[in-house]
């Protein structure tokens, strides 16, 4: 999506570009197609309904699954190991 040849493979340069967006010194056009660029996943230049239930499936997906750290999982194997 970001990436210079489309493979999808940042490079450092393309690592830094992204992430540039987020300063509060970033251009306010730069923003809105970076946010754009989020949205038009599929690559339609348009964002549909389609692209927004997804969006949304996805993300109340994620925010609503129980939360479990790969490190509390390793912490639980460890405990259940020693009983």
């Amino acid at each position: 999506m970001f990436s210079d040849d489309g493979s999808g493979r940042l490079s450092f340069k393309n690592f830094l570009e992204l992430f540039s967006v987020f300063s509060p010194r970033a251009n306010f056009d730069i923003k809105v197609i970076f946010l754009f660029a989020i949205w038009d996943f599929d690559g339609a230049r348009c964002c549909t309904a389609h692209i927004v239930q997804v969006t949304l499936e996805v993300a109340l997906t994620v925010l609503t699954r129980p939360a479990q750290s790969s490190c509390s999982k390793q912490w639980t194997k460890s405990t259940d190991s020693m009983q």
